[in-house]
């Protein structure tokens, strides 16, 4: 079984949005590997509370690090932008996970778009390609499958997607097959998603 932490930027919106885009990233961690993984980053956030008094419990935000500090100001920029840096070199050296990001650019999109189910559909679909192919870190388990744990969403909207995903899902030929759609019903991303506040799990 695969663990899938996924965290949503930016907004849906297209009409007066404070943004262009809309991303989902997740991290991607087999069961096997998840004590472990968890020790990591407790150990790693032991190592910002000693270095930069960031407690354990804190959230790491760029945009508001930089940008809306609040609380954190009680720790110089410059030391914020380097535990930014720590973070993303720790990310970076840990081993038997992955990441996936999908990003929609909106400022191509008709008004109509539905944003989120766009972006969700399409990291869903991925993460089922990777199930498929074997391709993810962690276990030659040939009937591994993943369980979606996400940040605060649409829950309503989400499960009728996945569910719905399940039943009648049509994916794009490639273009060595032409044109037209597969019926592809989704097998290895199973149940429906379980929405965790990330103030109370370090992976989201």
């Amino acid at each position: 079984m695969f663990l899938v932490y996924v965290d949503e930027s930016g907004d849906t919106g297209l009409v007066n949005s404070p943004s262009n885009y809309f991303c989902l990233s997740a991290i991607v961690v087999h069961e096997s590997h998840w004590q472990t993984t968890l020790n990591s980053v407790i150990g790693f956030r032991k190592e910002l509370r000693a270095s930069y008094g960031f407690k354990l419990r804190e959230e790491i935000h760029c945009s508001h690090f930089i940008h809306k500090p609040g609380d954190f100001q009680r720790i110089p920029k410059s030391l914020r932008l380097r535990l930014l840096r720590d973070v993303i070199d720790f990310q970076a050296s840990l081993l038997n996970y992955q990441i996936v990001n999908m990003v929609v650019n909106k400022k191509n999109k008709s008004l109509n778009s539905d944003i989120f189910s766009l972006a969700w559909q399409t990291l869903i679909q991925r993460i089922e390609n990777t199930l498929y192919h074997h391709n993810f870190i962690g276990s030659n388990n040939a009937t591994d499958s993943a369980l979606l744990f996400v940040d605060k969403t649409d829950e309503i909207k989400l499960r009728n997607l996945t569910r719905r995903m399940r039943r009648y899902n049509p994916v794009p030929n490639s273009f060595n097959l032409g044109s037209g759609y597969r019926m592809m019903p989704t097998q290895w991303v199973i149940e429906d998603a379980i929405h965790r506040d990330s103030a109370h799990s370090y992976f989201i």
